[in-house]
């Protein structure tokens, strides 16, 4: 297993470097969170998951979202928690994130849990890696912890509703009749994650997260802190 110094490296490959994460630290805790799953995104880090201790995925529940996608994410073993959206407010993180004892690594940027965005498009973002319980990793565990806890677990009854409505469906109605069917059921959105994390506990986590980049020396980032939710 690699030493663990603190890095950070800008990426463009995603399921490359997911799946070379999965070699080089087997049997590690598997965290995710996307907007957007396939079958074939899921399929294609299936090795991933296969080698990972513990995998608990945090899924946008939307009309784009199909619940044998999140079925095939529960029979590779992993937790599959749906995070409600709204028509107009999107679930749009892109965040993976794994552990093995002290140790850390994640990818943060715009990779969702398709082919498309793991293997045809180019898409930027960082890979970190370092120790679990320093920044930025604390306040990463934390945003997927408060993103679990605004979700609905993905069992046997909600695979059932959710395929009810898919079924349901038709063009003329469409994105408004899902989210209107979700909430008759009692499918509804929770507290904003802006109001779970205090503006003061985003302030210190941003200028830890900035001293981290300056520290590993990760160029080409701007350094500032205008990132409040």
């Amino acid at each position: 297993m690699k030493s663990f110094e603190s890095k950070v490296k800008l990426v463009n490959f995603s399921l490359k470097i997911l799946l070379q994460a999965g070699n080089d630290y087997q049997h590690a805790e598997l965290a995710f969170c996307v907007g957007q799953i396939s079958t074939a995104g899921i399929l294609a880090i299936s090795s991933l998951i296969k080698s990972s201790r513990k995998v608990s995925s945090v899924i946008a529940l939307d009309s784009i979202n199909k619940a044998n996608s999140f079925q095939l994410l529960k029979d590779l073993g992993a937790d599959v928690y749906l995070y409600p959206t709204l028509p107009e407010s999107l679930f749009l993180s892109k965040l993976y994130y794994g552990t093995v004892d002290t140790m850390a690594w994640a990818m943060v940027g715009a990779a969702n849990l398709t082919s498309q965005s793991l293997v045809a498009n180019t898409e930027c973002g960082l890979f970190l890696t370092g120790q679990r319980y320093l920044e930025p990793f604390v306040s990463i565990e934390s945003e997927i912890e408060i993103y679990r806890d605004q979700s609905y677990p993905f069992n046997k009854e909600l695979h059932g509703l959710l395929k009810n409505i898919e079924k349901s469906l038709t063009p003329d109605k469409g994105v408004l009749d899902y989210y209107t069917k979700l909430r008759d059921a009692g499918i509804i959105r929770k507290n904003n994650t802006a109001l779970a994390i205090s503006k003061e506990t985003q302030q210190q986590a941003i200028s830890d997260f900035f001293n981290f980049i300056k520290i590993t020396r990760l160029e080409g980032v701007p350094n500032n802190t205008d990132l409040l939710i």
